[in-house]
């Protein structure tokens, strides 16, 4: 700008000349935050990209956001059947207070950006697919935060596409490792799992020297063979799963039961002595005589269990394949003895084992 002057020389005023740069301002506003938005992605893709695992990667990623967007938290909400969300995974402070004005956002398919009742700034991304359980990111800002701008709006729908694809690969990973472990036609544990399982459990029992031992049962399908050959291995099968049900309705929570393969199964009796395996193993040729062949149509063959049991030695030298071998040779015993019935073998050093019949 200039001034100007009259012909005296006083001043008349100004003249200047004005370039409207509106646009320019707004397009390097637009490229910084764009920058800082492609930092904090990248910041936030490289430390997921770290991990390998499903929940290291959901762990990185809600890690990341609070830093990147200036939030109180962030958390992975699950929707259970009574339509109430749940926490499964956060980082940074406890979201219970907002989970009832959060429950009200989660009926919507898309994200939701609302106000909590201590006036926080509230963000919730629904997983787009309504399967069950569903999934929802939540971030909130402490009360009197700003709200979420469309670049938070923009970096939250990334991080909740990552939160999401962590969330279906470790639903994979569990859905494999669930495979991994069970048989397939009777849900039952396989004998790896058994195995590793019964493992861990002797180890505890040789830490600990006051607890109770336990015992292993190893479980054989008398007839199966002369079913298979007569009624079809259609109706096999439906002898296995009634087993494979049947077992699991009798073992505690605490017990393990698994089949081995074919019509062999094994049971874990944890806490169980000579006596209490007896009576168990007792009870389990009782119900076999009067529930299995009523389970399989047209069956006239006698379903029933010879079962051989091993107790746990006190000393502690017994490894799961120790227990098994001297359970499955008593089950051998049993068999030989007119199946239907049961046999306890003896203890390292002892003598005469206790047999009974179902």
């Amino acid at each position: 700008m200039a001034p100007l002057l009259d012909a005296a020389g006083g001043f008349a005023g100004l003249r200047g000349i004005g370039r409207d740069i509106t646009a320019e301002v707004r397009e390097a506003d637009a490229q910084a935050a764009g920058l800082r938005r492609a930092q904090a992605l990248e910041t936030l893709l490289r430390r997921v990209r770290r991990q390998v695992l499903a929940p290291r990667m959901l762990a990185a990623t809600l890690e990341a956001l609070p830093p990147a967007l200036g939030c109180a938290g962030a958390a992975v909400l699950e929707v259970g059947p009574s339509g109430l969300p749940v926490v499964t995974h956060r980082h940074g402070d406890d979201p219970g207070s907002l989970l009832e004005a959060v429950g009200t956002l989660l009926n919507d398919d898309v994200p939701s950006y609302a106000e909590g009742p201590g006036q926080e700034a509230l963000a919730v991304l629904p997983h787009p697919q309504r399967r069950a359980p569903r999934h929802a990111l939540l971030a909130w800002r402490p009360p009197g935060g700003r709200p979420f701008d469309a670049d938070d709006r923009h970096l939250l729908a990334s991080a909740a596409d990552l939160v999401f694809v962590a969330l279906g690969n470790q639903a994979l990973q569990q859905e494999l490792e669930l495979q991994a472990r069970t048989d397939s036609l009777t849900g039952l544990l396989n004998r790896r799992a058994f195995l590793e399982d019964l493992h861990r459990r002797l180890e505890r029992l040789n830490m600990e020297p006051s607890r109770s031992g336990g015992a292993v049962l190893f479980v054989d399908l008398d007839n199966f063979k002369p079913l298979n050959d007569r009624m079809g291995h259609e109706a096999g099968d439906q002898a296995l799963i009634a087993v494979g049900r049947l077992l699991r309705d009798i073992v505690r929570p605490t017990d393990l039961v698994a089949r081995f393969g074919g019509d062999e199964f094994a049971v874990w009796l944890q806490d169980a002595d000579a006596e209490a395996a007896g009576m168990r193993a007792g009870a389990m040729c009782r119900t076999a005589v009067a529930v299995l062949p009523g389970l399989i149509p047209g069956c006239t063959l006698p379903l029933t269990f010879s079962i051989g049991g091993a107790v746990r030695a006190v000393d502690g030298s017994d490894t799961p394949d120790t227990l098994l071998a001297r359970a499955d040779t008593a089950m051998y015993t049993a068999k030989r003895g007119g199946r239907n019935g049961w046999r306890l073998a003896p203890e390292p050093r002892h003598e005469a084992p206790p047999a009974g019949r179902g």
